[in-house]
């Protein structure tokens, strides 16, 4: 359903959300001696209350974010499953049990691509754009739910990872992403947007998918 709002992704038809740049990753790199200052607020901050910005104000829509993902996650495992098998989920259930979301994702690219007996070339350009959507949405839950809250800078930065120590680094550096309001409000917006985009792609193509499922159901391959 197409929203009259300030975030891109819920201004767009499920065509459009799948064709669209997926969102931007929004970071910044602190040096690893700060590690000791998490503490909801930042010393020169003059009585800024982290805590109080994440529980009051940002605590819902980190929820609602990490809810519509597993709303996609899920969007993403029945169309997986009707892909390994269109008789019963079991199968596909069995197949996906231990895998991580990353490893479903690309089994699912895989066998979206198996399933094009054509030459399509939009197929193929859409299913490609669907796979970096679906790798971009995995990147925002993991920044969403692996983000250390006091860490919380007063300009909206959070600390979520650690990069590696590289040969022009003697140091860790702590990767900071922005995770504001806004930004959590355009997250939940672009999450939402690849559901859809999933749907998108089994209702365009539908009859595609169906001509290559079928075979199999005859005892054929």
């Amino acid at each position: 359903m197409i929203m009259d709002s300030e975030y891109v992704f819920d201004n767009l038809k499920p065509i459009d959300q799948l064709r669209a740049k997926p969102v931007k990753l929004i970071q910044k790199k602190i040096p690893s001696d700060q590690w000791n200052d998490f503490d909801y607020a930042d010393p020169d901050a003059k009585g800024f209350d982290g805590f109080d910005v994440v529980w009051n104000d940002l605590a819902p829509l980190i929820g609602i974010c990490l809810i519509v993902f597993a709303e996609l996650e899920s969007e993403l495992e029945y169309n997986l499953y009707e892909l390994v098998n269109d008789r019963a989920s079991q199968l596909g259930m069995v197949v996906t049990n231990t895998m991580s979301f990353e490893q479903k994702l690309q089994t699912y690219i895989t066998l979206l691509r198996l399933v094009d007996p054509e030459p399509n070339t939009q197929y193929r350009a859409d299913i490609s754009q669907l796979k970096k959507h679906l790798k971009r949405a995995g990147e925002v839950r993991n920044i969403i739910a692996h983000a250390k809250w006091p860490s919380l800078t007063k300009d909206g930065y959070v600390f979520s990872s650690v990069d590696t120590i590289g040969s022009s680094s003697l140091e860790l550096n702590l990767k900071y992403f922005e995770l504001n309001r806004n930004k959590l409000e355009e997250y939940r917006a672009y999450l939402q947007g690849v559901t859809n985009a999933v749907n998108y792609i089994h209702s365009e193509y539908l009859e595609i998918l169906c001509s290559s499922i079928t075979p199999r159901q005859n005892g054929t391959f």
